[in-house]
């Protein structure tokens, strides 16, 4: 019975954990002017009075200073909710490159670990909201530049079960709110892009009637000490430098420093036969300075539809074959051999063999006339 239980927690963790991913990537794309929610719940910086509201938390601090701030969660149902708070840092999801935050055992080594929580749970009723107040304590080793975490709060009530490889585990939701911390010193905004690569999806094998589909993947690293976020454009041009690609592309994902993502284009175009030169360039502005910064990566690829070329070759065979099959069967004209009947040859032989006979005639008659 332990045993089973044991893989029950085990299991419920991991898929809590998958769902409480899933909530916080949703949370990071929803617009600024929104609070962080899921319809159920939401979190949100504590609004000060007589100020701007705020979407999410955002500090220029020194390293080795303090400061106190207050974290709000609403409870838009009628029912009470009894929820889990944690302090998390943050790092650019997989699969799209989205804000995310780390679940709540897995370490800290940023801002989940600078925020210190007055209360790791709290209970909030239908309607109602309750604030939480926090300090942070910036480290006097940290590193100038930006730092992103943030304060998720999680559902202490499984919201529903799942069947897992036969086994029913807890469902629980989070939705967290962002902490933008930059320690003042030296900014060095820079990027890459690394890893770009042509997938074929489909081959078109017949020239100017079929066009193929392939994906064309990047990875652009924030190799600086800033968060950016930057414009990107693919260009993929032919053999003799015609374009045969633009596709229009979104803004990319803010990138915080030391992270990287990976993005994937369709190319739903591809030529049966070309080379294709793809290049992803990126143009970004560092948020906070404004400097400027750019990149690019480039690759290259080749379609030939060796199919359709060997049917070609095959049929160019075909042809020549047939042409020599048909000399081959048709008669030579014979010509004239030399010295056939009519040339002057025979008759001067034959002038040359009576010469002795009228010789020997004209000796006998002489002959005779001496008799």
């Amino acid at each position: 019975m332990q045993h089973s239980r044991g893989r029950l927690a085990r299991a419920g963790a991991a898929i809590g954990a998958a769902v409480i991913g899933l909530g916080l990537v949703a949370v990071a794309a929803a617009p600024l002017a929104q609070a962080a929610d899921n319809g159920t719940w939401s979190v949100f910086p504590t609004q000060n009075k007589n100020s701007e509201p705020r979407t999410a938390f955002s500090f220029d601090l020194a390293a080795g200073a303090t400061l106190s701030d207050s974290v709000t969660v609403k409870n838009q149902g009628t029912l009470p909710l009894t929820m889990s708070l944690y302090p998390a840092d943050a790092f650019n999801a997989a699969g799209g490159g989205g804000f995310a935050l780390r679940q709540a055992d897995e370490p800290n080594t940023g801002v989940g670990s600078w925020v210190k929580l007055s209360k790791s749970t709290v209970t909030i009723p239908g309607g109602k909201e309750v604030s939480i107040p926090f300090t942070m304590a910036v480290p006097k080793n940290a590193s100038p530049g930006d730092h992103a975490g943030g304060i998720v709060a999680v559902n202490a009530k499984a919201e529903g079960v799942q069947e897992s490889e036969g086994v029913t585990v807890g469902i629980k939701r989070a939705v967290g709110t962002r902490i933008y911390t930059r320690v003042l010193g030296p900014l060095s905004p820079s990027m890459s892009i690394t890893d770009v690569t042509v997938e074929t999806i489909e081959k078109a094998q017949i020239p100017f009637f079929q066009q193929g589909k392939a994906k064309i993947s990047y990875t652009v690293v924030n190799t600086g000490n800033t968060r950016i976020s930057a414009d990107q454009a693919v260009l993929i041009t032919g053999l003799f430098g015609q374009s045969l690609a633009q596709p229009v592309l979104p803004r990319a994902p803010e990138i915080l420093p030391g992270q990287s993502i990976t993005l994937v284009q369709d190319w739903d175009s591809v030529p049966a036969f070309n080379q294709a030169h793809v290049r992803v360039e990126f143009a970004a502005a560092d948020i906070g300075t404004g400097q400027e910064i750019t990149a690019a990566g480039d690759a290259t690829v080749w379609y030939v539809p060796w199919l359709f070329l060997l049917g070609v070759a095959l049929v160019i065979g075909a042809i020549l074959a047939v042409r020599w099959w048909l000399r081959r069967r048709t008669p030579e004209a014979v010509e004239p051999a030399i010295g056939a009947a009519g040339t002057p040859f025979p008759t001067l032989a034959a002038n040359t063999g009576a010469a002795p006979g009228a010789a020997s005639g004209r000796g006998r008659s002489g002959s005779h006339a001496k008799d």
